[in-house]
């Protein structure tokens, strides 16, 4: 009964959220039934409908093409900006008959191409980080043969992924249709303010902040983290401490969790000395899967909180005298935060730090905000040495790739590789033990 409410959750996950994916032959691509495409009461059947229309529209740029005898690039070239224009417009075009999907001109097709080429970039690259959470093994199968795409991985042209989409095989109909809705999803992304490039300018442009006015010195001391391990409670932090540069770490051992960091150093109000900490920020990657994971298809719905993210590393008996000096420097105004949640300490256990977030563990310990830093919405946690160390070393849901691996295994794995086409059931305790055993080996203390 638990596995059919899964499947049937995966079903209902890719109809309500992607229905371009399950659309003609929804039984083959989601599970769904025929029921599903002939009631006009449901979104497949209206996406079917979307799908004949804009079949339709090429067909009848192909008949143009036949007419004027076009040569093939020239054919190619007219059919792709007939594309655009059936996509991208101007409610205010006299001549246009219907809503375009994407505020745009003309003029602006060959900057749309070429976002749209970044944009199926980005969907290979979801590929390949999605290929390194599971075993090159799977049940006796070999991953890389079950998740072979053939043709579509290669491709960018929308006109030739649009045919795939049609084809007679049951697996590149899937993948052709996955790669133009991961793409669609990546151009509207770049399209409205998390294009990579421009988010990885304003973590820099964040991060040359911090260093001038909440840092004592603008770089670091580089030393060595040792944390001892107890392989009696799941590897667990029960002690660490810090050797500088100059120092060779002591010989690795399963027990020993040994890491080369740059260690940053604040003042806070009061005492002499400065205060060590440890220093993280990213941008946030394949967001795609966070849709997926988030059950939102569209960015404005998504509440995407930690397109920007940074974590303060610190001994745990500094974080009551240090956040009060980060809170000076990164949201002195009142209203630049939101989402504040705490499970260090004493609140570790009762609940998770994130409570709309199924998939956190409750014995996560870190407080963290959401703040509006310069229009966009950054992610900022405070963690103490040992927790930190515990979301990379501890075997169970507190390790951080083990809790991006459920996300996987529940909400992205079974859309893109369904059970029906792949033969994978991702909900299957075996099948989970053996992706938890790879990465187990990907983050073993030893390594």
């Amino acid at each position: 009964m638990w596995f059919m409410d899964e499947r049937q959750r995966s079903i209902d996950r890719v109809r309500t959220l992607f229905p371009a994916l399950a659309a003609f032959d929804a039984e083959d691509a989601s599970g769904a039934g025929s029921e599903e495409t002939e009631d006009p009461h449901s979104i497949l059947y209206g996406e079917g409908r979307r799908w004949k229309l804009l079949l339709r529209e090429l067909a009848r740029g192909l008949a143009v093409v036949k007419r004027q005898g076009f040569s093939a690039a020239t054919a190619h070239d007219f059919l792709l900006r007939r594309l655009h224009a059936y996509y991208f417009g101007d409610l205010r075009d006299g001549g246009r008959r219907t809503v375009p999907m994407y505020r745009g001109r003309p003029s602006d097709f060959e900057a749309d191409m070429r976002r749209w080429e970044q944009s199926c970039l980005d969907v290979e690259r979801t590929y390949q980080y999605l290929s390194r959470w599971l075993p090159e093994e799977l049940n006796g199968r070999r991953m890389t043969e079950v998740l072979e795409r053939g043709h579509v991985a290669e491709t960018d042209d929308p006109l030739e992924l649009i045919r795939l989409a049609g084809s007679p095989n049951r697996k590149t109909r899937h993948f052709a249709r996955s790669k133009l809705v991961m793409a669609q999803f990546s151009m509207e992304q770049r399209r409205h303010g998390y294009d990579p490039s421009a988010l990885q300018s304003e973590r820099r442009d964040l991060e040359s902040f911090l260093d001038r006015v909440l840092f004592q010195e603008p770089e670091g001391d580089a030393v060595w983290l040792i944390a001892e391990l107890d392989p009696k409670d799941r590897y667990r932090c029960i002690a660490y401490h810090i050797l500088t540069d100059e120092n060779a770490p002591p010989e690795s051992s399963a027990s020993r969790y040994q890491v080369r960091l740059e260690r940053r150093w604040i003042r806070v109000a009061g005492r002499s000395d400065p205060v060590p900490v440890f220093f993280f920020h990213r941008v946030k990657e394949h967001i795609i899967l966070k849709a997926l994971t988030k059950d939102e298809r569209f960015l404005e719905l998504l509440d995407l909180g930690d397109a920007i993210a940074m974590m303060f590393v610190m001994d745990r008996e500094e974080m009551d005298a240090v956040t009060p000096a980060i809170r000076r420097v990164l949201v002195p105004c009142p209203g630049q935060v939101c989402n504040q949640g705490s499970s260090v300490g004493f609140r570790m256990g009762n609940g998770r730090l994130d409570p709309a977030n199924p998939h956190s563990s409750q014995t996560y310990e870190a407080q963290k905000y959401n703040a509006l830093v310069c229009d966009r919405v950054v992610e900022v946690q405070f963690v103490p040495v040992s927790a930190w160390v515990n979301a990379r070393t501890m075997v169970g849901e507190v390790n951080h790739l083990y809790y991006k691996l459920r996300k996987h295994l529940n909400d992205v794995f079974p859309v893109l590789f369904p059970r029906g086409l792949f033969g994978v059931d991702w909900s299957d305790v075996q099948v989970q033990g053996m992706c938890q055993a790879h990465v187990r080996r990907r983050v073993a203390p030893e390594s």
